[in-house]
């Protein structure tokens, strides 16, 4: 009885003084609002900073600080604080250096990557890798430093270095890459059909837009070695793309479970519960 006297008083107290709290539920509405803008405005200030000090380290402002991120995209957040993993892994980045990496793994569907085309995409990927934003090393099959034995003397040059090749130079070059200790395995797979290429990616960790701008260009760069050679397929992979799949999970949410939420799921749960046209009207209009 006692909830139903509370409820009751509280019913006559919204309608009593409804005008006044639609008013204070209209200006908090306002002020979130203000505030959500605000918060976008200094965040689009950050990255407008963030990409002057990239194309010029001499304009950095110590007095600077940065927002945190509006959608952190970041795989730590996955982790707790104390997760002994994580830990591990900051003690060595603290030690060594915090790096990401980008993948692509090209698959040769004829099953012979040493082919003139298969190493000129490859070559073209390698070289190409340095202009992606944030890229310090590339490591892949075309320039891997191999050592050579003549007469006396050690040689150490990138395994491909100029293209075409005769196909007596492609099989040495495949058998040399096969039974060297490091290769199979590591860049190549011992079939030869498989390789990859790793792009080590170091982004700052004020700028949460670096993934996303070197995936683009990686992207890129892909679509362009795809269009000119049909037998590679080409996979992207690494924690690079792992962090822009949260963002593009994110965003594919928003566009298409959240509108499909709030337009179908929601008017049918409530027009089959309330069985009342206003009754579904209305908390749609709240929501």
């Amino acid at each position: 009885m006692n909830n139903v006297g509370f409820s009751h008083r509280f019913g006559l107290f919204v309608l009593k003084y409804r005008w006044p709290i639609i008013i204070a539920n209209l200006v908090l509405f306002l002020a979130v609002l203000a505030a959500m803008i605000n918060r976008g405005k200094e965040f689009g200030e950050h990255i407008t900073y963030m990409k002057k000090v990239r194309e010029n380290p001499l304009a950095v402002d110590s007095s600077h600080s940065s927002p945190p991120p509006i959608f952190n995209a970041d795989y730590r957040v996955w982790f707790d604080s104390d997760n002994p993993d994580m830990l591990a892994l900051d003690r060595f980045q603290m030690d060594f250096v915090k790096e990401d990496n980008l993948i692509i793994v090209l698959v040769s569907k004829s099953g012979n990557l040493f082919t003139n085309e298969n190493l000129k995409s490859m070559k073209t990927l390698v070289d190409s890798g340095w202009t992606v934003p944030y890229v310090n090393r590339v490591d892949g099959l075309t320039n891997f430093s191999m050592t050579r034995v003549e007469g006396d003397e050690l040689n150490v040059a990138e395994f491909v270095e100029e293209l075409p090749l005769s196909e007596d130079e492609l099989a040495s070059h495949k058998k040399e890459a096969l039974s060297d200790p490091l290769i199979p395995h590591f860049l190549i797979s011992p079939d030869a059909k498989v390789t990859q290429i790793s792009y080590r990616v170091v982004v700052p960790h004020d700028f949460t837009d670096g993934f996303l701008q070197a995936r683009a260009k990686t992207v890129k760069l892909v679509d362009q070695v795809l269009a000119e050679n049909p037998d590679l397929t080409i996979r992207l992979g690494g924690t690079v793309m792992l962090n822009n799949a949260f963002i593009d999970f994110a965003m594919r949410d928003q566009t298409t479970l959240l509108p499909i939420m709030l337009f179908v799921v929601v008017p049918l749960l409530l027009a089959f519960l309330l069985r009342s046209f206003w009754g579904t009207v209305l908390p749609l209009g709240l929501l």
